[in-house]
């Protein structure tokens, strides 16, 4: 894949998640139980969390920051879950689009050649090449939660919005 083609999917579809989340209030994207126990503010510090790494892994230093990553997949998500859980969603919402910026410029940072070159990055592989693991943790990651909110709204009735 070229780095102008992950860029521009990158992008689109980070803004179609913002346009939902500018449909909704402060209750609903704190009201637990979307996904699981899971309200939209923990979603979001879900894939900030991801993407911050993922612009640390592809990015300046080239390394994995967290421990975490030792974790298997869904109890490193429970940890994630538990650690901001209390967080302010002013904050989560910053720390979401912050780590979609970076993200975005370590991809910019990158050439053609080092987005389709297995092993080039830790935990790269020829089946999952880094620009693959960029997309699973940006607009992969984004379509999922999307169409989990999406499901969630049109599940509550009128009143319950």
């Amino acid at each position: 894949m070229k780095k102008s083609e992950l860029v521009e999917l990158m992008c689109k579809t980070r803004a179609e998640f913002d346009e939902l989340l500018a449909e909704l209030g402060t209750d609903q994207m704190t009201r637990n139980g979307v996904a699981g126990d899971w309200s939209i503010k923990d979603m979001l510090a879900h894939i900030a969390w991801y993407q911050r790494e993922e612009a640390e892994l592809f990015g300046e230093t080239g390394v994995e920051a967290s421990e975490l990553w030792n974790v298997p997949q869904d109890p490193r998500n429970e940890t994630l879950f538990e650690l901001h859980r209390d967080q302010p969603l002013e904050r989560t919402l910053t720390d979401f689009r912050q780590s979609f910026d970076k993200l975005i410029a370590a991809v910019m940072g990158l050439s053609d050649d080092e987005l389709n070159t297995p092993g080039r990055f830790p935990g790269t592989t020829a089946e999952r090449p880094p620009w693959k693991a960029i997309a699973i943790h940006s607009y992969e990651h984004d379509r999922e939660h999307t169409k989990d909110i999406r499901t969630w709204m049109a599940s509550r009735s009128p009143d319950q919005s």
